[in-house]
């Protein structure tokens, strides 16, 4: 089965719709196909702070790509290489991935519509939860001194 990329924004007031790729995403293509399209209109509707969280994937430390979010005032959230697992996304990821563990697609078509489903079906309620319990899980993680903790 081929490589199938999926990109979305959560944030305490909504979220975008997911942007599902075939194959690589390069970092000269992560403003014209994902951040160009997405991040400007969910801001102007959702009016949140400027602020991104994202793993530091190559394609999201381009050069090009850190310029971009510099000209449009969008403070990216300095994030430990070996941390993603603190980001609240990660818990929307891994639901979409326990749903196409139980269905067990068999093409790319049907996978992507899995996640699309499991991305609409996630409850914003619980998107608002993960966000709210950010300073435990960074205090559980400090706490730990970087070892495991429950989240």
């Amino acid at each position: 089965m081929k490589l199938l990329m999926v990109w979305g924004v959560i944030s305490y007031t909504g979220r975008t719709r997911l942007k599902l790729s075939s194959g690589t995403l390069r970092a000269n293509n992560y403003i014209s196909d994902i951040l160009g399209p997405k991040i400007p209109g969910f801001w102007a509707i959702h009016r949140t702070l400027r602020y991104l969280m994202q793993d530091n994937a190559t394609l999201h430390v381009a050069r090009t790509n850190l310029k971009w979010f510099r000209s449009r005032i969008i403070l990216l959230i300095k994030w430990l290489a070996f941390s993603s697992d603190l980001n609240p996304i990660e818990n929307l990821w891994a639901f979409m991935k326990r749903e196409i563990t139980v269905k067990r697609p068999k093409t790319l078509l049907k996978m992507a519509r899995i996640i699309l489903s499991s991305g609409q079906n996630f409850h914003q309620k619980t998107v608002q939860n993960l966000i709210i319990s950010m300073p435990r899980r960074v205090q559980s993680c400090l706490d730990a001194r970087g070892g495991p903790t429950k989240y």
